[in-house]
């Protein structure tokens, strides 16, 4: 943030905006589904999105 806005925000102040805000940091699942029949496509779209993610901008995962 301090180098994009010019002002530095402290771990403190984005962990209470994010519970303000509804969302949880939580850790990934380490297991992929498998079975999934759609997870080649998945994660084909998944690719796509990350290499064309513009510089300034951020990626959540749900």
């Amino acid at each position: 943030m301090a180098a994009g806005r010019g002002y530095a925000v402290s771990r403190e102040t984005i962990r209470r905006t994010r519970h303000r805000l509804g969302y949880a940091w939580k850790r990934a699942r380490h297991a992929a589904r498998d079975d999934d029949p759609e997870r080649s496509g998945k994660l084909a779209r998944i690719r796509h999105l990350v290499e064309t993610l513009p510089a300034n901008a951020a990626l959540f995962f749900a």
